[in-house]
């Protein structure tokens, strides 16, 4: 899996319910597996998306709010929606979503995202792929505001 460029977004309206998050990035990615294929040769209903903070250092694994992955018109290509910050005011969470979900601001943060598909059965080749989509392309989408 690579990123194949990352620009501000909104999710698609198929999700069937307003999101309540105000800014959203979506990172276009490729993938070598063709994730609608999978899905429909195997017994699988869903690719599950896993976003994180890629760790510094004696840093605490910190997740991003994410959606996707959303089939493009381009085969095997993706898009995915990551919130920008979290959390944000004038949203009410509960106790558990924030216990799950710490404090970031992809614009503002020094880290990389490090971005997994994840599907019970899913191969195993991919499964381990992990994409990493750099700090900088977050914080420059943010300069040119």
């Amino acid at each position: 899996m690579k990123y194949q460029g990352v620009v501000e977004g909104r999710p698609p309206t198929s999700l069937g319910k307003q999101l309540p998050y105000g800014e959203y990035f979506n990172v276009e990615v490729s993938s070598t597996i063709d994730i609608t294929q999978y899905l429909e040769r195997s017994s699988r209903e869903h690719v599950y998306l896993l976003a994180r903070l890629c760790p510094a250092s004696g840093q605490k694994d910190s997740k991003v709010i994410a959606f996707g992955p959303f089939e493009t018109r381009q085969r095997q290509q993706y898009d995915i929606y990551l919130v920008a910050r979290h959390p944000e005011s004038g949203i009410r969470y509960s106790d558990t979503f924030l216990a799950e979900f710490g404090a970031y601001d992809l614009k503002r943060d020094k880290r990389d995202v490090c971005i997994k598909f994840s599907a019970p059965g899913y191969p195993a080749a991919v499964q381990s792929e992990e994409l990493r989509v750099p700090a900088e392309v977050f914080s420059r989408n943010a300069n040119a505001e």
